[in-house]
């Protein structure tokens, strides 16, 4: 004789709210594993060289955009206003709950989402998304011997590489008017379009947004080139419009004097007692042409994308260029 099953109440309710709390971080984790296989959850790079191949990598991967916008609708629920995201961070190399919150918000159809690229903190080396990532990028081309030089040091960013490369050199770059090589309350000062370094220094030449920063950013560039090694390599980012084939300049120079197209942008300086740095340019694709055209033999950006390391946001780039 057959054993009749009792009807059940269903498992899924139609009234389902977000889970609050800590308790978000967990579904996340099931959301993660449940609709990305362990192939699209690892670190992806990408080569590109024009608007054509962003766009094909930008639909290649929209998946990755939807679950960030869920991630945003999740973390809002919650109505906390820090959450953390389980990544592992590749300076600590260690699984890391890293830091979420509204600092830099950026604000989409009248609500604030994080600051994907500034933010995702990891809470034990302090280095946050675009910070880790770099870091990252060092230690991958770095090889014993070489000579590294990075256009900061005051920065988290340089303590972290100088741990590991004890040789490394750095310096910060706080604007026109002050003598290359000098030392200016304990920092060590230089003009990127006319720096002291002897000509082909270094192995490795770092930037992270200080080109934007200089009116005659073909002779940053080309300074950058003089300093390299042959076969040397510069890893930098910019402020870059990837839908721009030409770079959109913000101001015009006549003999010195600076005259404004657009409402005059400006980022944070990194020597605090100075005042901010203009932004001159906001860079589209032909930097890639005019790269060649300072000295570089190949010069191409690189889209990336990280789940499981926190490397979240709109397509992250970087550019490579080698002399």
């Amino acid at each position: 004789m057959k054993h009749r099953v009792k009807s059940l109440e269903p498992i899924m309710q139609k009234k389902i709210t977000y889970l609050r709390g800590i308790e978000v971080e967990e579904s996340i984790e099931i959301v993660r594993h449940c609709f990305f296989s362990d192939v699209e959850m690892k670190f992806l790079e990408r080569i590109v060289r024009n608007v054509a191949e962003f766009q094909n990598a930008y639909h290649d991967m929209l998946k990755y955009w939807n679950y960030e916008r869920y991630l945003e609708e999740a973390y809002a629920a919650t109505q906390n206003k820090v959450s953390k995201y389980y990544g592992v961070c590749e300076v600590c190399n260690a699984p890391q709950p890293l830091v979420v919150d509204y600092q830099s918000a950026d604000v989409r159809e009248g609500r604030e989402v994080p600051n994907w690229r500034e933010r995702l903190v990891c809470p034990n080396c302090g280095c946050n998304n675009r910070q880790r990532f770099i870091i990252r990028t060092v230690f991958e081309n770095y090889r014993l011997g070489m000579n590294v030089l990075l256009y900061e040091q005051v920065s988290s960013v340089f303590q972290r590489i100088k741990e590991e490369i004890p040789t490394v050199e750095g310096f910060e770059y706080f604007g026109e008017g002050f003598v290359s090589g000098a030392v200016y309350d304990h920092v060590i000062y230089q003009n990127i379009c006319d720096m002291t370094y002897p000509d082909e220094s270094f192995d490795l030449v770092i930037s992270n947004d200080v080109f934007e920063h200089v009116y005659d950013y073909e002779r940053a560039f080309r300074e950058a080139c003089r300093v390299l090694k042959k076969r040397g390599k510069l890893i930098f980012t910019v402020p870059f419009n990837a839908n721009n084939s030409k770079t959109e300049l913000r101001t015009v120079s006549d003999e010195g004097k600076i005259s404004y197209l657009m409402e005059p942008v400006y980022h944070d300086n990194p020597v605090e007692k100075h005042p901010p740095l203009l932004v001159y340019q906001i860079f589209g694709w032909d930097i890639l042409d005019l790269l060649e055209k300072c000295g570089f033999s190949d010069a191409y950006a690189k889209v990336y994308y990280g789940m499981k390391e926190g490397y979240l946001g709109y397509l992250p780039m970087y550019f490579e260029a080698y002399k």
